[in-house]
């Protein structure tokens, strides 16, 4: 029986799935027996069109293959450069949708892992919304590896948790000639579960023109060129943050 993989894919804003994670969300989509889930914490309301933009969401979500969506819409997680979203309300919001989801269980016994992937600490863009989000989510798995061992059960599911690398300015828009760089420090493309992975797949930057095209509110100038040059619709630099039962130091920062 192959392994049931999840992928739990958490960002701020519809569209951050197709301008920034596609080439990592291809990579799972093509493991078999995969479920992939989308929790977007806010509906990109700060130019009034929050409700076009969940719809938006959700026929890109369908385009690059996930099997469940939510878009938040809550007064304390709002669209906004100078908005300050709440750590405990992000890790809340994200403990709900795992219950709900039953991402935390095993079905029939069968092995499973989680990977839950999201935003590195510096938010790749450098958007506070995304940055809340990556703190929010350590703050989530956290919680949950005490209240783990302190119940003294083990979790149903392996959990990892991957943050996607924020690229520094000179390698950012280069495209697919960075992908040569990357690899050089990161060791991929592959889709095993190491420390530090970078995957990259032939018709991935087409699957995020695709997808983006679906945002179409957003679908302006610079995102376009944005779509083109960048290096995350190449190729997804990631590094492996948290795993369950694991501690942090073994991991490696």
């Amino acid at each position: 029986m192959n392994m049931l993989t999840r992928l739990l894919l958490v960002i701020a804003h519809p569209d951050d799935e197709a301008m920034f994670f596609v080439p990592a969300i291809r990579t799972v989509a093509a493991i078999p027996n995969s479920q992939l889930h989308l929790l977007c914490l806010s509906n990109g309301n700060a130019d009034g069109l929050g409700l076009i933009r969940e719809q938006e969401l959700s026929k890109s979500a369908e385009a690059l293959g996930f099997h469940r969506v939510q878009c938040v819409n809550t007064p304390e997680l709002q669209d906004g450069m100078q908005t300050v979203w709440p750590l405990t309300k992000v890790s809340q919001i994200v403990q709900t949708y795992a219950e709900q989801a039953g991402l935390l269980t095993s079905e029939m016994q069968s092995p499973s892992r989680l990977i839950v992937l999201t935003f590195d600490e510096r938010g790749v863009s450098g958007h506070p919304n995304h940055i809340a989000v990556s703190r929010g989510v350590s703050q989530w798995l956290s919680q949950l590896d005490k209240s783990t061992v302190r119940s003294a059960n083990a979790l149903a599911a392996d959990i990892y948790l991957f943050h996607l690398v924020s690229a520094p300015l000179y390698l950012k828009y280069y495209g697919k000639f960075t992908y040569g760089l990357w690899s050089s420090f990161w060791r991929g493309p592959t889709q095993g579960l190491t420390t530090d992975v970078a995957v990259a797949l032939p018709d991935a930057p087409i699957a995020a023109d695709s997808a983006m095209r679906l945002h179409s509110s957003q679908w302006v100038w610079f995102r376009k060129l944005s779509v083109v040059f960048s290096i995350y619709s190449h190729v997804s630099p990631l590094k492996l943050r948290w795993r369950s039962g694991v501690s942090r130091s073994r991991i490696g920062r």
